[in-house]
């Protein structure tokens, strides 16, 4: 998929003093507190995602009219303001009064610009019902704001700017060098049943709250298919649902600024990034199916975001994309207080759910044939990974650099590895008043984490500690692995300076696991103050337990109860490189050391 590079100052696409669709007048709003048929949608569409997953109803399209009604040419429409609505419609018949009841209707017009300025329909400032419907608006090109003063514009298929009450149903905006349709400050409009393609955004919302979109298409534009808000202002408690953002050039639907949306049973597929979240607090994302992007679901920046229920497939790990985040990831969560609850993740290059950060909530999700299942990378701590599903990926689940997680009651079958916590190697840079300034190399380890109730069954290993300490593994389940539980040591090598660092896994508490059926039960390389006390083995291979150390200082307490008939068995506990005992092994250190 060709898509134009854009670097990380896409946080905002435009410059600070354009207008280009955005609301640069910072103004104060009021927010209306009043029951509506938006609100009651939104409550709706909470409380219904707490049931099993089922289709969401879709509204029926408006009837389609008759062959020989007849399609109007028409020039653009310009109107501002209550007074003006009424005489406009008087003016070219249109039918209603303005009312709720009876909207002035706006039916079968097309407007076609042909790249002169302006918009196809620009309404302003009106609190009138109207409906704008059947309508082909195509040709905008751009404009200016304000009597040809300042910025310059770019023009939409509908803008409505200031307005409330109007419905835009069933209307194809295709081809304007701007947006589709872009809603600024306004609010309770409902947008269904449109066409958006090949603009540079499909549908935007600048400064718009409590508004409804719902079963629109959104296919083939420059930039993204859906976009609410612009970094500046907000567009808040705003619903989408079943719409369809495909082969767009950068997201599918972008939050950019949007708090409190549902985002529900959408389908956004071959874009750079499926769903994009930044600066949004408070979303729920539910139910929404993308496939084939570069990355499915991104959480940038906000937190208190619920992304549950969705389908997130075939992401591309050679892709890189305009946004820059590399590709291959199912879910990436690059902030924290996020939950991410009942997902499928299948057949990513990169990991099926990545988190970036700290005290994010990763539960319920099934992760089947990624490069990694579940991934907490470096310094993400303090996040609780449980009831997961990681089967037929490369790994499981792994903590890359991340410590004080919780990983808990999880199913991790034929991995290569079920659960693997490591060490890993970063740089980063800092500025010392010098030209080039330095870079710095950080070992990120996993410690202090807590592997508790994990289900590691043939796999490769089943659960894996390399360069990792102050581990608790507790109460797992390693069956039918080659190596059921294993300790070992981690070489980084620094190509910078040709550098060969180590870490070891030390000072680890692995106790009451039960590893039947491996080739070796429990395996220690270089055990220094590692604690392996009750754990069950039975009918593996070659060794319950296996240690293997380096003349290093060590003192490693194993007490063991063995399973195979409650004795030591042909293949019991075995010492590499230093005399055993069957209850206690101490060795002070070496001379020389």
């Amino acid at each position: 998929m060709e898509s134009k590079v854009k670097d990380r100052s896409r946080i905002c696409p435009f410059p600070p003093k354009s207008k280009m669709g955005l609301n640069w007048r910072l103004r104060p709003r009021t927010i209306f507190m009043g029951v509506s048929l938006s609100l009651i949608l939104t409550t709706g569409l909470l409380y219904y995602l707490m049931l099993p997953p089922s289709p969401l109803p879709i509204p029926p399209p408006l009837p389609t009219p008759p062959e020989d009604d007849p399609i109007i040419e028409y020039g653009f429409i310009t109107i501002d303001g209550d007074t003006n609505f009424s005489d406009t419609a008087l003016v070219e018949g249109w039918e209603g009064d303005g009312s709720p009841g009876n909207p002035f209707i706006i039916d079968r017009l097309h407007i076609d610009l042909g790249g002169e300025f302006g918009h196809c329909i620009m309404i302003s400032n009106t609190r009138v019902s109207f409906t704008i419907s059947n309508c082909n608006l195509a040709g905008a090109n751009v404009t200016h704001q304000g009597f040809g003063m300042g910025p310059l514009l770019k023009g939409a298929g509908i803008h409505l700017l200031n307005v409330s009450n109007g419905e835009l149903i069933n209307n194809i905006c295709n081809n304007n060098t701007g947006r589709g349709i872009v809603l600024e400050d306004s609010t309770y409009n409902t947008l269904a049943n449109n066409t958006c393609n090949y603009n540079e955004i499909g549908i935007c919302l600048d400064s718009s709250d409590s508004n409804t979109l719902v079963n629109n298409t959104c296919i083939s534009n420059e930039w993204d298919g859906i976009q609410l808000g612009n970094y500046w202002e907000g567009s808040d408690h705003n619903t989408l649902a079943n719409n369809t953002c495909n082969n767009n050039g950068c997201e599918g639907i972008d939050l950019a600024g949007s708090n409190h949306t549902t985002v529900v049973h959408n389908t956004c597929n071959n874009n750079d990034v499926g769903f994009f979240i930044d600066f949004s607090f408070h979303n729920t994302m539910a139910n929404n199916t993308c496939t084939n992007n570069a990355c499915g679901i991104i959480i940038y920046c906000g937190n208190h975001n619920t992304v549950i229920g969705n389908t997130c497939t075939n992401m591309l790990q050679s892709s890189t994309g305009p946004t820059g985040f590399g590709g291959g990831f199912g879910i990436l969560v690059m902030t924290d207080f996020n939950t991410v609850a009942n997902n499928t993740c299948n057949n990513n290059g990169g990991a099926g759910i990545c988190i970036s950060e700290p005290y994010n909530t990763v539960t319920n999700n099934t992760c089947t044939n990624n490069t990694v299942g579940i991934e907490l990378g470096i310094l993400s701590d303090s996040n609780t990974v449980e009831n997961n599903t990681c089967t037929s990926n490369v790994i499981g689940i792994r903590l890359k650099g991340a410590s004080y997680n919780s990983v808990e009651n999880n199913t991790c079958i034929s991995n290569e590895i079920g659960i693997l916590l490591d060490s890993s190697l970063f740089i980063r840079s800092y500025w010392d008043g010098t030209l080039l300034g330095h870079l710095v190399f950080y070992w990120g380890e996993s410690n202090y984490n807590t592997v508790t109730n994990n289900i590691c069954n043939s796999n490769e290993i089943g659960i894996c500690l390399e360069g990792s300490s102050y581990n608790t593994v507790e109460s797992n389940t390693c069956n039918d692995n080659d190596i059921g539980i294993s300790l070992n040591r981690k070489l980084e090598v620094v190509q910078r300076n040709n550098s060969e660092y180590w870490t070891y896994s030390l000072y680890n508490t692995v106790a009451n696991n039960t590893c039947n059926y491996n080739r070796v039960g429990i395996y220690l390389l270089d055990p220094h103050s590692n604690t392996v006390v009750n754990n069950t083995f039975l009918g593996n291979s070659e060794h319950d337990l296996l240690e293997d150390f380096t003349p290093k200082k060590f003192d490693t307490e194993v007490l063991q109860f063995i399973g195979f008939l409650g004795l030591m068995g042909f293949a019991g506990i075995i010492m590499l490189g230093a005399a055993w005992r069957m209850v206690m092994l101490s060795r002070p250190e070496s001379k020389g050391e």
